[in-house]
């Protein structure tokens, strides 16, 4: 009896053990994709669920380490196109100053300011490039006070009145929710606002711009901020990947404008710093909703 129930014990064991063997090995191998299974033996309930889920993080691991490399190595590719272009501009502009192309002071000077431009374009870049480099660095920490939120967007809008005081551009506020209180960083949620500002008069083809802010509630812990403009807006396939860094629309709809791409990544890295979220949606123009979580 001792010899028949001992046999079976060892059975009983050995085979979720070979089987828990044959998943380890896979695991070492980095073979992630084949789920660990449930076990027949209560007695390995708890180790079959510990090695599913140490498979489970280590393919998460790995499949963001994945996406890391190939976001990097889009982020290298983008920045060298979009300096290559200024850089062609200005050695070539400097070669035909030396070589005596401009003939007379007008063509100099164009010349010269064609120069100039471009290095301000790099310059908006490498400006850009680090700004979104700080923001992915584990180190940079937001300097957030309770503001209330009616309070801020009125001084934001004020200020960016004054901005485009000699443009054709018109802004609209709304505020169902004015008591709200919202703990942010005040100058990285001007720089969100000031990129979606600059977006929506960019990419847009109207004599007169107008921009549309709309504050409401969303549930009892979050207020919603929809900037809306007259734009262009965003082709359906484009949408999903405007957030991403140095992406850039369909050049069809944005042949009259240049861009970096970075803009509204900064503005994504920005509000989930600060424990939000952004999207965009395309309907007559472009509607950027941001969510920010209720301060005190």
């Amino acid at each position: 009896s001792n010899y028949v129930i001992t046999g079976k014990m060892v059975n009983s064991f050995s085979k979720p053990l070979a089987y828990l063997s044959s998943h380890a090995n896979k695991i070492r191998k980095g073979e992630l994709t084949s789920p660990v299974g449930n076990a027949d033996v209560k007695e390995f309930v708890e180790v079959y669920d510990t090695f599913e889920l140490m498979r489970k993080e280590l393919k998460n691991n790995i499949d963001k380490n994945i996406k890391y490399e190939q976001s990097k190595k889009e982020m290298l590719a983008g920045i060298s196109h979009d300096l290559k272009t200024p850089l062609t501009v200005i050695q070539g502009y400097s070669k035909g100053l030396l070589d005596g192309v401009a003939k007379n002071e007008e063509q100099t000077k164009k010349y010269l300011e064609a120069i100039m431009r471009k290095s301000i374009e790099m310059e908006g870049l490498l400006n850009q490039l680090t700004i979104f480099s700080k923001l992915e660095t584990e180190s940079f920490v937001l300097k957030q006070e309770n503001k209330n939120l009616n309070d801020y967007l009125k001084t934001f809008m004020r200020h960016q009145k004054t901005t485009y005081l000699n443009k054709k551009i018109s802004f609209k506020y709304i505020n169902s929710c004015k008591d709200i209180n919202v703990f942010i960083d005040v100058f990285q949620i001007n720089r969100v606002l000031e990129n979606i500002f600059l977006n929506s008069i960019k990419y847009n083809d109207n004599n007169n711009v107008i921009i549309k802010i709309n504050v409401y509630l969303s549930n009892h812990s979050t207020v919603s901020i929809d900037i809306s403009d007259n734009g262009i807006g965003v082709s359906e396939k484009d949408l999903e990947h405007i957030f991403e860094s140095f992406f850039r629309v369909d050049e069809s709809r944005s042949t009259k404008v240049e861009g970096n791409g970075l803009g509204l990544a900064i503005c994504k890295s920005i509000i989930e710093k600060h424990g939000g979220s952004i999207s965009a949606i395309s309907v007559e123009g472009l509607t950027i909703k941001i969510s920010l979580p209720i301060g005190e």
